[in-house]
């Protein structure tokens, strides 16, 4: 690699650095026990309305849910494993026995989504996409470490109790042993049109779900939620960490050559 070639790779990136900043999705969990959303204004999807039974489509009411060939997911009665304030809720993978994804296209784009996730388990996904675009993806392991702590600290500089995630609030005697919280995404420079969950491609556990929100506008984070991760592409500066040491590699490679042929 040349110092000429490098220079122009440099000078593209300095252009193309406004065009290459790459959408971002923060993570938090709301106060222990929350359920719903703590957005005004968001627009919910409860199931409420839906006559329990197994579905391979859904018209919801923030957009329309599908899965691949003859699988299904499942809106059934609360239980010890879902169900906000002992209301219906959606699930897949162990309760419906589909191992596949299930595809959530939104009427609008939206700049929040939200969910109370219920007896989350390590399988469970959820992929973010702007258009055709992944955005990023959620996996459970971030909320289980950050729950390996005796205690997690909020926004505010408030402390909870680790513990105090675990198990079904609506009944504290069931499913102690998995995390249940209202889960916020936010994102930032840009919007998400379509989301994906997923189990891992495995029926041995369910992604259980409930109180779907989608809001699309500035957010403003609750004092009271705890930040988990955040997802999304690598920004502008990371590619410039990366090309600066491949140059300097590449340097390096034709000081070698250069005193080998001396």
């Amino acid at each position: 690699m040349s110092n000429k070639f490098c220079n122009s790779l440099w000078a593209g990136l300095l252009l193309l650095a406004p065009f290459l900043q790459a959408d971002t999705i923060s993570v938090y969990l709301s106060a222990p026990s929350a359920q719903s959303t703590f957005v005004n204004g968001a627009t919910t999807e409860t199931w409420n309305e839906a006559t329990p039974g197994t579905y391979q489509t859904y018209a919801g009411t923030i957009g329309n849910y599908g899965v691949t060939g003859q699988d299904s997911f499942v809106i059934q009665p609360a239980d010890q494993f879902g169900g906000a304030n002992g209301s219906q809720y959606m699930a897949f993978g162990a309760q419906s026995g589909n191992a596949n994804p299930i595809q959530l296209v939104l009427t609008s784009p939206a700049t929040y989504f939200g969910f109370w996730f219920s007896a989350g388990d390590a399988n469970n996904g959820i992929s973010f996409y702007d258009g055709s675009t992944l955005v990023g993806r959620f996996s459970t392991a971030p909320i289980l470490s950050s729950l390996q702590a005796p205690t997690v600290t909020a926004v505010d500089g408030a402390t909870y109790q680790s513990s105090a995630y675990f198990g079904n609030p609506n009944n504290t005697s069931e499913d102690a042993g998995e995390p249940f919280a209202y889960v916020n995404f936010l994102v930032t420079g840009g919007h998400v049109t379509r989301i994906v969950f997923d189990n891992s491609g495995l029926t041995g556990t369910g992604f259980e779900n409930d109180n779907q929100s989608v809001y699309n506008g500035v957010v403003t984070v609750a004092p009271t939620a705890v930040f988990v991760s955040t997802l999304g592409a690598p920004e502008p500066a990371t590619w410039a960490l990366w090309l600066g040491g491949l140059c300097v590699l590449a340097g390096f490679r034709r000081a070698n050559v250069r005193k080998e042929v001396l």
